[in-house]
């Protein structure tokens, strides 16, 4: 039996995906056991002290997921396989699961200079790893005539300081989202604010979260990734995990 200890939060649709890529592979061998922490113990001073006691009392063998706020000498202490997903920080004392954030932002650039718009920029998020290897590539593709992109504390929630954004940007514009739900808040300021979608704003997100791009109206143009697939590949090929677009 190997007992696997699953950090995600579950609530967004790719951390279900990479889990049910994870459990296919663990089903296929049989004897996979998977235990999750509590959502209620996340946001908790004392996480870390959680994870090591479920770890010790339930035998886990290996750890996946998004480990925020780690002790990495304590993780190191325990002696198991540790896998961290796509965290907002670098750490190099565990393999890291990751995006290729490169190709993500090329492919963005591409589809986006293919509708012929003139004006082009990035919507991400200030200090997340993820969200700035995506626009490093995204700006090197498109070269310099990208203009003056945004970058929130917040995830895009606060919609004051989006919507002087988008009003200040010349029309029509064309913007890459860091994510499904910057894409998503992205869309329902400019209609809050009368800007029309995608005629005056064209907006492409990333991840494919159906639920976020099918609950926005107008749906969400988004860069799909093969986040099950990828589950499955940090199982069986670990050394290999890492998903392009």
């Amino acid at each position: 039996m190997i007992n696997v200890l699953l950090l995600n939060d579950l609530s967004r649709e790719p951390a279900r995906q990479l889990v049910t890529g994870i459990s296919r592979f663990g089903n296929s061998q049989g004897g996979w056991r998977f235990y999750q922490v509590p959502q209620e113990v996340y946001n908790k001073v004392d996480y870390m002290s959680n994870v090591i006691s479920m770890v010790k009392n339930l035998g886990i063998d290996a750890i996946f997921g998004q480990w925020h706020g780690i002790d990495v000498v304590r993780a190191k202490q325990l002696g198991i396989p540790i896998f961290l997903y796509q965290r907002q920080e670098k750490i190099f004392d565990f393999p890291i699961v990751r995006c290729d954030n490169e190709a993500v932002g090329k492919m963005a650039a591409d589809y986006l200079t293919g509708l012929g718009i003139e004006n082009i920029t990035f919507c991400g998020i200030r200090g997340v790893v993820w969200s700035s290897e995506r626009m490093a590539a995204f700006k090197s593709r498109i070269g310099g005539s990208m203009i003056e992109e945004y970058l929130s504390d917040d995830e895009g929630t606060d919609w004051l300081s989006l919507r002087d954004w988008l009003e200040r940007l010349p029309k029509p514009v064309a913007i890459f989202a860091c994510n499904d739900v910057m894409a998503k808040n992205l869309i329902e300021v400019c209609l809050s604010s009368g800007m029309s979608v995608p005629q005056e704003v064209a907006v492409l997100g990333v991840d494919d979260d159906s639920f976020i791009c099918n609950i926005t109206t107008p749906t969400i143009s988004t860069v799909n990734l093969d986040f099950e697939g990828l589950g499955y590949k940090v199982a069986s090929k670990p050394e290999q995990a890492i998903i392009r677009g």
